[in-house]
């Protein structure tokens, strides 16, 4: 295997499979060994998309600091570099997860949690990350609580008066003013009222006739009405 080229889908494909032998106890040594090659290509995965692309790079760091885990828990002498490789997929993983705190669009649901049980990792296997790390895994727990307590409430939606201002949706949008909602009805034209005063250019500007409407009208929450 070379861990130059390891994607994504091949990790998904075999990491359940070797993590449930491992932890079974029913691993036999070209297991650990495939373990190990699969998980030094997540490490090689996870530097190379890095910071630069975090929704990349940390489904990497969580299966290596996985597989490396539980290689280690099987008792048996392993190298340094093994312990070496897990610390790092532990501490980018949840230092990247945590950073990804404002971008709901792209956090996985799972993230968080997840990222709970890296720094948790962490914290025993490198002692230096003991004073910053819980202060991260609470910021965690503090948003996966949040999100229990939006996912209780009943299905509710936003009616959005688009009529000309551009600017105030794509703010609206872009800052996930919007995020929590279940449906988002967009209602394309002016109340009476609106009509009349001189706040929006007199030329009409169709919402599906403008490059915002790309980003927006491609979203399966949002039902879209034009009025004249």
């Amino acid at each position: 295997m070379s861990d130059q080229n390891i994607s994504l889908n091949q990790v998904l494909n075999e990491k359940e499979t070797l993590l449930s032998r491992i932890q079974s106890r029913s691993a036999d040594s070209k297991d650990v060994q495939s373990a190990i090659e699969l998980a030094l290509g997540c490490h090689r995965q996870m530097l190379d998309h890095g910071e630069a692309n975090k929704p990349a790079a940390i489904p990497f760091a969580l299966a290596g600091a996985w597989l490396l885990r539980a290689v280690q828990e099987l008792g048996e002498p392993q190298p340094d570099w093994v312990g070496v490789h897990e610390e790092q997929c532990c501490r980018y993983g949840g230092l990247w997860i945590h950073a990804m705190q404002s971008n709901s669009k792209a956090m996985e649901p799972a993230w968080r949690q997840e990222g709970v049980e890296l720094l948790e990792r962490l914290k025993e296997i490198n002692p230096e990350a003991r004073p910053w790390a819980p202060s991260l895994q609470n910021d965690l727990r503090a948003a996966i609580a949040i999100e229990a307590r939006q996912d209780q409430r009943p299905t509710i939606a936003a009616l959005v008066n688009y009529y000309n201002d551009q600017d105030m949706l794509r703010w609206q949008w872009e800052e996930g003013f919007l995020d929590g909602y279940d449906r988002i009805y967009i209602w394309d034209g002016p109340y009476s009222y609106v009509k009349d005063l001189p706040l929006f250019p007199n030329s009409e500007q169709k919402l599906k006739h403008t490059p915002l409407s790309a980003s927006i009208l491609s979203d399966s929450r949002v039902v879209y009405h034009y009025a004249n």
